[in-house]
């Protein structure tokens, strides 16, 4: 029967092109612009290393002083001191790994004179951020221990940099310049975005590194210090680019410190080495206020940064808004189309058609209908994704990888297959009305006036 009333539908709506036309067309944009206004909102809301986004906490230590005003989330709370990363990651814990680190700018440069000098942004972290963060490698690896210890002038640069710079080949052992410093490279990533920074707490959209140094060497060679720095010893004093002596030695929270347990049931333990780590600076005179630390999971994190992120949530109104605005109007081109119909049923009425079976084959025309509108939906909606990646991509800057947006911005199978199915849905129950309006028509009445 379904065969059947497929095959009726589709001879159907050939014998009104024009109608069912402007039904697709009608449904299509509605379909297009709010798949992808939910594509935005359902990729957005995302959150990145799902497998482990529940093990990940942020780390943060309060050693303010007395003055300074209670917080109870961690977007009120300091960074770390150096201090304190340094002890944290020290601590003999072996069911947690600790990675930390800040960003820093220099201008990068290399022999090739064909490659224009450019302005390049770079993460000093240690090495257990790459096995923490599941960055995957290309060329090489990350710089050793000994290397981490030393501070050894040495850098991973990205795929993207990599190809820029050296056309793509294996780069491992060649050197940049980073301002005036040569640097070593070590390793070369592979592909890897995330859809916001949440690693430095910028949660920026669309701007990634271009490489990553170990701490130990950023601070020898006293890089420039792109961070938030929150002294209360010293407000007056300057870190980004001097005094790197008194700002190791200072009570500046500025170093994002993450940790990842091995198991999200080792987090009240975790918490107990912190406690103990808190009262032993306490008793040296250090963390005057009572409580201590926070831990906030990477899900906890970015649940925060989702609910304040209020562009996609207009985005989803107006999508919304707009689909009603496209399916309604489809609400009189169908009637129009059903109403032409009335013969048809009569006649049809007349020779022992059951209501229920014109009904059923009707339906099957609509859902017919909404298949292909929300087919035009999709490619409307790849369209629209497209032109909204571009637009943020120029917002973002110069520096902006469009690379780094795609996840924000991908029409994947969930949500093809959502808009499909909202398509052909919300076109059966809008021609509900004028399906039975039509199926209703007194048979004997028509049939005598024809």
């Amino acid at each position: 029967m379904l065969k059947y009333n497929m095959k009726m539908a589709w001879l159907s709506i050939r014998r009104r092109p024009v109608l069912n036309l402007l039904m697709v067309m009608a449904i299509g944009i509605g379909i297009g612009i709010f798949t992808a206004a939910i594509t935005m909102v359902y990729q957005g809301s995302q959150t990145d290393l799902p497998h482990k986004s529940d093990r990940l906490f942020l780390v943060q230590l309060d050693s303010r002083n007395l003055a300074s005003e209670p917080v109870d989330n961690f977007n009120k709370m300091i960074d770390m001191t150096y201090i304190d990363t340094v002890n944290v990651s020290q601590i003999d814990y072996p069911k947690s790994q600790i990675t930390f680190g800040w960003l820093t700018d220099q201008l990068v440069n290399v022999e090739n004179k064909n490659v224009m000098p450019y302005r390049g942004f770079s993460f000093v972290t240690n090495r257990a951020f790459f096995s923490i963060m599941d960055i995957p490698f290309l060329y090489g690896s990350a710089w050793s221990q000994e290397q981490e210890i030393s501070g050894a002038p040495v850098v991973v640069i990205t795929k993207a940099r990599n190809d820029l710079l050296f056309n793509g080949e294996n780069s491992v052992g060649k050197q940049i310049r980073l301002d005036d410093k040569a640097v070593t490279i070590v390793g070369v990533i592979d592909e890897w975005h995330v859809r916001y920074r949440f690693y430095d707490r910028t949660f920026m959209k669309g701007l990634s590194d271009d490489a990553y140094l170990p701490y130990r060497y950023a601070l020898d060679a006293n890089l420039s210090r792109n961070a938030r720095f929150e002294c209360w010893d010293n407000t007056s004093m300057r870190y980004q680019s001097s005094g790197t002596e008194e700002l190791l030695a200072s009570e500046c929270g500025w170093i994002t410190v993450w940790s990842l347990l091995d198991s999200k049931d080792d987090l009240a333990e975790f918490r107990n080495v912190l406690d103990d780590y808190v009262d032993g600076q306490r008793a040296s005179g250090r963390f005057p206020r009572e409580g201590g630390h926070l831990l906030t999971s990477l899900d906890e994190v970015m649940a925060y940064v989702h609910n304040k992120n209020v562009d996609y949530q207009f985005y989803f109104i107006i999508g919304s808004m707009f689909m009603a605005a496209c399916i309604f109007s489809a609400v009189g081109i169908m009637l129009a189309n059903f109403m032409s119909k009335t013969r048809e049923v009569c006649i049809r009425r007349a020779l022992g058609a059951k209501r229920k079976v014109l009904i059923g084959q009707y339906i099957s025309e609509v859902a017919v209908v909404g298949f292909i509108g929300g087919v035009l939906g999709i490619f409307i909606s790849f369209g629209s994704l497209h032109l909204m990646k571009l637009k943020m991509f120029h917002s973002v800057g110069f520096y902006a990888d469009i690379a780094d947006l795609d996840l924000l911005f991908k029409l994947d199978a969930v949500m093809v297959g959502t808009g499909i199915f909202i398509a052909i849905i919300s076109s059966i129950l809008v021609s509900i009305t004028p399906i039975l309006r039509v199926c209703q028509v007194k048979v004997s009445r028509n049939l005598t006036m024809e």
